[in-house]
């Protein structure tokens, strides 16, 4: 009975252990060196990082050359009083409704900074090259 169950056991052994090499064989068989390699490159962690590392750097140095460019900002406030309040001409009490508007319009442009922007864009540049070689 016991060499019955030993003989059962090993012969499903032997069917698992075949069976795990046919699934590996059709997995690996289907690629040549050309393809392991690259695959191997797309699906690298590392080179990945290094692409991502790549982009941001370059997201840097187009905000380093946007700083060269004027702000222009703008605003709009409109506001409504109703019921009682303060006349702002004769300071009584009045119950009229009030409206109020205002808008604003901001302008700026850096004339001279010591170079810092043009250095910054230098600096950028230079981190965009550095990035680029690590691929």
């Amino acid at each position: 009975m016991m060499n019955k169950i030993i003989v059962i056991v090993a012969v499903l052994m032997f069917a698992w252990i075949e069976k795990g090499r046919a699934i590996v064989k059709d997995t690996v068989s289907g690629y040549d060196l050309e393809q392991c390699i690259s695959y191997a490159l797309q699906n690298n962690p590392d080179i990945r990082l290094n692409y991502l590392h790549m982009e941001d750097r370059q997201r840097d140095l187009m905000h380093s050359k946007g700083e060269r460019l004027p702000e222009l900002q703008s605003s709009f406030f409109q506001g409504f009083q109703f019921g009682r309040s303060i006349d702002p001409t004769t300071n009584a009490f009045a119950f009229t409704n009030y409206s109020s508007n205002s808008l604003g319009l901001y302008f700026s442009l850096m004339l001279y900074n010591g170079g810092a922007i043009k250095n910054g864009i230098k600096e950028s540049e230079l981190r965009v090259e550095s990035a680029s070689i690590g691929l």
